[in-house]
């Protein structure tokens, strides 16, 4: 492998860590002296441009690395193409089945003239951490990092191994990451339970604090439609013109819901919603989940940036992304594509869906699946989900955990599909005010220190509390 020069992307002068004269297990942390680690750490991560495409991740997984090896640990780096790199580190515990503490190294594009303060400057201003990753998902990877890190530092006697895992290509269809993982060292990762992105984020509701944590994930059909027509010249229109047929079809799919379904992750989930709020409101959100009364008062009744979500909770989507068509104006093409990123529900299987969609757009369109997986779900009966529970409510008294349906796709699909247990688990208490959802691959990305450090503090007591 190529030698990477980490002083060219970060400062690697941190805080001498604090130490502790307790025995293991019984002692009482320094939290001061953790979180400004912490806080170092996760500066000098964030300020290393893990843009997606192209990736990229190997100065990121040498940094980590470093730390890692500086601990006395014995990271292994795994190359899954060029500069596309992956890193599995092991503490060893008891005979318990191991728990994987995952994230994802890479990041979304950022447009720099957008951003208030530099995408990768990790500054610390108005009293946030600012920078491409900060919520997603480089937060978590300094989590996992600072908890692996305590336990090795002070020997600490976990009943089990934990296995931390930093992983590429998440943004860009795990390819190069999870996948990638899976298929060619799951004998390296083969564990009981994951940690992984998507929950423990504060979600405030009439003054009441709930914590979604993500227990399944709706599966993905992406689909290219095409249609054909007669060409001509674009003086004289026809009927026969494959790109008017197709707007009538995309219309279609834009405007008219699939059918209403209920999951039992979702009728958890509005139910909890429902009993956070007073009358009416309560009433509004349990008439949800019944077919035809809910899609009504998504449609009229419920604001449309709170309607969107839940809509894509109890429903299949598909969303138009890509117009493929002629290449000269004055050209009617014979021929017109659209691609659709479709999104199904638990319970659903991608050729049931199919036979669904296919009854939207008719039978004088073609279809090729492009990418299908199916959707992907995990107990909550197990004793990692009911630590979450008791952690969470210990560490933000008031505060629920509910489960929650993910309309998007992460890693923990892979884990779940081989039976490793993973649930979405990065937690940040968030203000009431902060604009947190249009975050994520937003413009001015970032995350509250003291979010960031109440998210640290719980998810370590999570990890130390079910393995101890």
């Amino acid at each position: 492998m190529k030698k990477i020069k980490l002083e060219d992307h970060v400062s690697l002068r941190l805080d001498k860590p604090p130490r502790l004269s307790n025995t293991p297990g019984t002692m009482t942390l320094d939290w001061s002296a953790i979180h400004q680690e912490a806080l170092t750490h996760f500066q000098n991560i964030l300020r290393i441009d893990t843009t997606n495409p192209p990736g990229n991740e190997a100065p990121l997984i040498e940094y980590l690395a470093k730390v890692l090896r500086e601990e006395g640990l014995d990271p292994l780096i795994l190359e899954s193409a060029p500069r596309r790199w992956n890193l599995v580190a092991r503490y060893r515990g008891g005979s318990a089945g191991p728990l994987i503490l995952n994230s994802h190294v890479d990041v979304v594009s950022a447009e720099a003239s957008q951003w208030t303060h530099p995408p990768f400057g990790g500054v610390i201003a108005e009293d946030c951490v600012w920078g491409r990753g900060a919520l997603d998902m480089k937060n978590m990877t300094t989590y996992t990092l600072m908890t692996i890190l305590l336990a090795q530092r002070y020997r600490l006697k976990f009943n089990r191994d934990l296995i931390f895992l930093a992983v590429a290509d998440e943004e860009v269809g795990s390819r190069y990451g999870m996948a990638w993982m899976v298929e060619n060292h799951l004998d390296k990762i083969r564990a009981e339970y994951a940690l992984n992105e998507t929950g423990g984020f504060t979600l405030h509701m009439n003054g009441k604090r709930l914590y979604p944590i993500a227990v399944a994930e709706k599966g993905v059909v992406w689909v290219k439609l095409t249609l054909r027509g007669d060409s001509g010249h674009g003086s004289i229109p026809h009927s026969g013109n494959a790109a008017g047929r197709l707007g009538k079809i995309i219309d279609r799919l834009h405007t008219r819901s699939f059918p209403h379904h209920r999951t039992s992750v979702t009728t958890e989930f509005i139910k909890a919603l429902a009993h956070s709020q007073s009358f009416p409101a309560s009433l509004i959100l349990r008439l949800l989940l019944v077919p035809g009364i809910g899609d009504f008062l998504l449609q009229h009744v419920v604001p449309p940036d709170r309607a969107n979500p839940l809509k894509a909770q109890l429903h299949n989507t598909v969303s138009p992304t890509i117009l493929e068509g002629g290449d000269k104006i004055n050209v009617i093409p014979s021929s017109v594509a659209v691609s659709l990123d479709c999104r199904i529900l638990p319970g659903y299987t991608p050729e049931a869906f199919l036979k669904e969609l296919r009854q939207r757009v008719g039978e004088e369109c073609s279809l090729e699946v492009l990418k299908s997986s199916p959707p992907s779900s995990v107990a909550q009966d197990t004793p990692l989900f009911e630590t979450i529970r008791d952690v969470v409510g210990r560490n933000d008294p008031g505060g629920r955990v509910v489960p929650y349906l993910m309309t998007g796709f992460s890693d923990s699909h892979w884990l779940n599909e081989v039976g490793i247990k993973a649930y979405g688990f990065s937690p940040v208490k968030i203000p009431p005010e902060f604009p947190f959802s249009r975050l994520f691959h937003g413009h001015d990305e970032r995350i509250p220190v003291e979010g960031f450090r109440w998210g640290l503090q719980t998810f370590y007591d999570v990890v130390s509390r079910f393995c101890l």
